[in-house]
């Protein structure tokens, strides 16, 4: 809200854009359908603005969300989600986009697809240096862990990874991946 209100005067519809799919993001996660309007707002000025750095981002964030609260999505959906990883260059939200990915497939069962698209959010994090979405690929990654070894593993590579952060300790992330570890789930 703050962006938009700083943002709109000034009409830099980028900000706008980013500001308004945040928004939508946050309002589907709240389990309010509302959210994707706003979402596709923010996109098309984002387009508008020849920005459209953050559309496999905010695309694939907005598809894990609404998988997390519910929705099914069609086959034809996920296929233009995964179109979206399909380029070979790097991008500097790659290990995000493939980590949401991994999510939503998850979500519709497939858990071998999944646990492909985490290996390499997890190698593209690594790559990059990008220790908050390498912790949330670990976070997915431990999540989803099935049998008795993996479990194992992943709950080892969380703890390493958490041991490696030297302050936020009160972000949503590390509280996650801590409260994980401390309940003892698989």
């Amino acid at each position: 809200d703050e962006t938009l209100a700083h943002a709109r005067p000034h009409f830099i519809e980028s900000y706008v854009g980013l500001s308004l799919a945040l928004k939508g993001l946050n309002t589907v996660a709240r389990d309010d359908a509302g959210g994707a309007e706003l979402v596709s707002r923010g996109l098309d000025l984002l387009s508008k603005s020849h920005y459209e750095v953050f559309h496999p981002l905010v695309l694939t964030e907005l598809a894990r969300v609404r998988t997390r609260v519910g929705a099914h999505l069609s086959g034809q959906e996920v296929s233009t989600l995964l179109q979206l990883n399909a380029s070979a260059v790097e991008h500097w939200n790659s290990a995000e986009v493939r980590r949401n990915l991994g999510e939503v497939l998850l979500s519709q069962g497939e858990a071998g697809r999944a646990a492909q698209l985490f290996a390499d959010a997890a190698d593209c994090a690594e790559r990059q240096g990008a220790l908050g979405w390498a912790l949330r690929t670990a976070l997915s990654v431990a999540r989803s862990a099935t049998d008795r070894s993996s479990q194992r593993r992943s709950r080892q590579r969380l703890a390493s990874l958490l041991q490696r952060f030297d302050e936020g300790e009160e972000t949503a992330d590390l509280q996650a991946a801590t409260l994980f570890l401390a309940s003892g789930k698989t």
